[in-house]
């Protein structure tokens, strides 16, 4: 899973279908850079907008799909409590069986890989870490449009 942190048009550039037409560029060459630097694939997209500032319309122009929203913990929450505003999760599957690829690579991922790094597994990924939809979840979700 690869995660969007920033993306930003500045007001004054005017150019029809922009930003979709760019996070359409990203989604069809992100997997073969991603591979090379990094030494393992990645199957979907996932970003957060917070609604109370953006709308999004540029992820759905793209054809991302909106899963829910966060609970307002963020990633690294240690209380058990909403510390920040909800966020929109929007996600974009790069590949048809992303759920199978997704569920299988997992506990194959490896973090260290690379000249001169060890061989070790990731962990898999913390319970929560993607708010409301969690991996499970998001790996059961029926996802419009794609089977």
């Amino acid at each position: 899973m690869a995660y969007n942190t920033r993306y930003l048009l500045m007001p004054w550039v005017k150019v029809p279908q922009l930003a979709s037409h760019l996070l359409g560029r990203v989604a069809q060459q992100i997997a073969a850079d991603w591979q090379a630097l990094y030494g393992h694939p990645v199957y979907l997209l996932e970003t957060f907008i917070d609604p109370e500032r953006f709308r999004g319309t540029c992820y759905r122009a793209a054809n991302y799909i909106y899963l829910g929203l966060t609970t307002g913990r963020g990633k690294d929450d240690q209380t058990m409590r909403p510390n920040r505003s909800l966020k929109q999760l929007w996600v974009y599957p790069l590949r048809r069986d992303f759920r199978r690829c997704l569920t299988l690579a997992a506990p194959e991922l490896d973090r260290g890989s690379g000249p001169g790094r060890s061989h070790r597994p990731a962990p898999p990924l913390a319970p929560g870490t993607l708010g409301q939809a969690s991996g499970a979840e998001l790996s059961r979700t029926a996802l419009p449009g794609r089977p």
